[in-house]
Order: C-alpha cells, then structure tokens, then sequence
C-alpha cells in the first residue's frame, strides 16, 4: 500500500519485519497505537506483531515501558492512555 514516506525505508522489509524492529527496541519506553478498523495498517497484522514485541519486553524484565492501545476506530492516535505514558517516560529522564 502506498502511503507517506514516514514508514519507508528502502528494502528494509528485504531482511527484517517491523515487529522486529520494534522488539529490538526493548527495554526502551515503546507506544504502539492502532485501531481495529485501521486500512493502512490492518489489525490482522498487529494480532501477529503485538505477542512478538510483548515477548521481547517481558525478557527484557521491562515489560512497563511498552503500552499498546487498539482503539476502536481506524488510523488516529487514541490519546487517553498514549499521552500519559508518554509524558510519564518523559519526566523519567529528565
């Protein structure tokens, strides 16, 4: 599916999923946010990717510093739990 040039690099699909790009960010704070009626990034595909990321957070013994939120609509940030999480893991480091 074509879409914007945010969620393309060039032939990194060749060698690696997106699930594993996001797993090897664990332990590192990771919001995912999708909806259930997404058409740019179907949930089918997240139903695969979302055990394959929770795994790599439970080994990495922080399984706090990832949230995934599936809203019940399409492509939109659902706000109400990413934004806390995120401005949580902000005062973190600062």
């Amino acid at each position: 599916m074509y879409h914007c040039g945010c969620n393309y690099i060039s032939d990194l699909r060749k060698y690696v999923e997106l699930y594993d790009v996001f797993a090897s960010l664990a332990p590192q704070p990771l919001a995912v946010c999708t909806g259930r009626e997404d058409r740019i990034f179907p949930i089918k595909g997240g139903e695969v990717a979302i055990p394959i990321i929770r795994k790599a957070y439970e080994e990495s013994a922080k399984p706090d510093n990832l949230l995934i939120d599936i809203g019940p609509k399409g492509h939109r940030v659902y706000g109400d739990k990413i934004y806390p999480f995120i401005v949580n893991r902000l005062q973190d480091v600062l």
